[in-house]
C-alpha cells in the first residue's frame, strides 16, 4: 500500500486509519475488567456481558456521530473528509473484532482466536495485491471501501460466537432474573480504571500521529508511519504473550501468588532475550527492510526506524510490569502511569514535531517509552511484589 500510494497519500490514509482505530479500541479498556472479574468470580462472570453488550452499542453511536462532525468540520481536504466517512463501517466492524477477541480468550480458544486475527489482516492484505495488479489506479478511497467491507463481513463470521456467548448465563441460570445482572453504570464504574488507562495509553500511542498530521504535513506522516509499521509488527510477539497470559495473570494474582511471580519472571525474561534479538536485527537491516518494502522514495525513513527500534526493549519490559500492576486495585496504577505520561508526550511531541518533524516523533516516543518503563517498574515494585 505504501508503495503503491507514495509517501504523501500513504500519510493520508493512515492518518485517517489511526483516528478511526483511536475511536473503536475502547472495548480494550473494559475487556480487561472483563478478564479480571473471569478470574475472580468462579459463580457467575458471564452476567457482566449483558452490560458490556449495552455499552458497547452505546458508545458506537457516539462515536459515529462524533466521526460525522469531525470529518465534516475538521481541517481536512475533500478525500479525508470522504476516507473518514467510509471509515464509519470500519470502525463498526472493529469493534466487533475486538468484542470476539475478548469472548475467545475468556474461552481459551487460542486456535480459533488466530485464525479470527488472521482472516480480516490477510484478506485485505491478499485483496490489496490482487486488484494493486490488475488496477494500477486504485486511489485512497478505493482502498478504505475495500477495508470497510472486509471488516464489515466479520460481523457474519463472529454472529455464532457472539449469539452463544451471550445466551451461556441464560444457559447456566435459567431461573436467574434479568434485573440481576448489573446495570450498565456499575460496569463503568468498576472498570473505570481500566478505561481511563486504555484511553491514556491508545491516545499516548497515537499522538504523534495526529500531530504530524495536523502540524507537519501528510508527506512527513507517511515516512513516520511507514518505519513505525515495522515497530508495531515487532509489537505482535507481546500482543500474543497478552493473549496468552493474561487470563492467567489476573487468576494467579488472587488465587496462587508463587505462580504469579513465576510467570511473571518468566516474562521478563522472554520479552527482554525476543525484543533485544529484534532491536538488532532492525537496526543492522533497516536500510534493506525500507529498501525492499517501501523503495527508494522511503529513504528518510532508514533513521527513524533506527531511533524508532531503540525503543522496542523499553516497550516489552514495561508491557510485562504493566500487565502485573492492572491485576493489583483493578488497574489504579496504570492509570495514574499513562495519565502521567501524556502530561509529558504532548508537550514534547509538540515542541520535536514542530522542529524536527518526522524524527521528532520518533525521538519523542523513544523518550517516553523508556519512562514508562520506570514508572511501570516502581509501580510494580512497590505496590504488587
Amino acid at each position: 500500500l505504501a508503495r503503491h500510494l507514495g509517501p504523501y497519500e500513504y500519510g493520508i490514509f493512515s492518518g485517517c486509519l489511526t483516528i478511526v482505530m483511536f475511536l473503536s479500541t475502547y472495548i480494550r479498556g473494559v475487556d480487561e475488567f472483563i478478564k479480571n472479574v473471569f478470574g475472580l468470580e468462579k459463580i457467575n462472570p458471564y452476567k457482566w456481558v449483558y452490560s458490556l453488550t449495552s455499552l458497547i452499542c452505546l458508545v458506537t453511536v457516539i462515536n459515529v456521530i462524533f466521526l460525522i462532525f469531525w470529518a465534516l468540520l475538521g481541517p481536512h481536504e475533500l478525500m479525508t473528509k470522504k476516507i473518514l466517512i467510509i471509515f464509519i463501517f470500519f470502525m463498526i466492524g472493529n469493534v466487533l473484532i475486538e468484542f470476539v477477541k475478548l469472548i475467545l480468550q475468556i474461552q481459551n480458544s487460542f486456535i480459533i482466536l488466530s485464525i479470527f486475527q488472521i482472516y480480516p489482516n490477510l484478506l485485505k492484505f491478499l485483496s490489496l495485491i490482487f486488484i494493486i495488479i490488475f488496477n494500477n489506479h486504485l486511489n485512497i478511497f478505493d482502498i478504505a471501501i475495500l477495508y470497510s467491507i472486509i471488516n464489515l463481513s466479520v460481523i457474519l463470521i463472529s454472529f455464532k460466537i457472539l449469539y452463544d456467548f451471550l445466551t451461556r448465563d441464560r444457559k447456566f441460570n435459567p431461573k436467574k432474573k434479568f434485573n440481576k445482572r448489573p446495570k450498565l453504570f456499575e460496569l463503568i464504574k468498576k472498570s473505570k480504571n481500566f478505561i481511563k488507562s486504555t484511553f491514556y495509553f491508545i491516545l499516548y500511542s497515537a499522538i504523534d500521529i495526529f500531530l504530524l498530521k495536523y502540524l507537519a504535513g501528510g508527506l512527513a506522516l507517511g515516512y513516520f508511519t511507514a518505519a513505525n509499521i515495522i515497530i508495531l509488527g515487532s509489537y505482535l510477539f507481546i500482543d500474543a504473550y497478552m493473549k496468552i497470559y493474561s487470563v492467567k495473570y489476573y487468576n494467579y494474582s488472587k488465587f496462587n501468588f508463587s505462580k504469579f511471580k513465576k510467570v511473571y519472571k518468566f516474562g521478563r525474561l522472554l520479552l527482554l532475550l525476543a525484543s533485544i534479538l529484534i532491536t538488532l536485527f532492525i537496526i543492522f537491516f533497516s536500510k534493506f527492510i525500507i529498501n525492499t518494502i517501501y523503495g527508494d522514495e522511503y529513504l528518510i525513513s532508514v533513521n527513524i526506524l533506527i531511533i524508532l527500534s531503540l525503543s522496542i526493549p523499553f516497550r516489552f519490559l514495561f508491557t510485562n510490569y504493566i500487565m502485573a500492576i492492572r491485576t493489583y486495585k483493578y488497574a489504579f496504577f496504570e492509570a495514574k502511569i499513562f495519565r502521567n505520561i501524556l502530561l509529558i508526550k504532548i508537550p514534547l511531541s509538540v515542541y520535536l514535531i514542530n522542529y524536527m518533524g518526522a524524527f521528532g516523533a520518533a525521538l519523542s516516543v523513544l523518550i517516553c517509552e523508556f519512562i514508562i518503563l520506570l514508572f511501570s517498574q516502581y509501580f510494580a515494585n512497590r505496590s504488587v511484589f
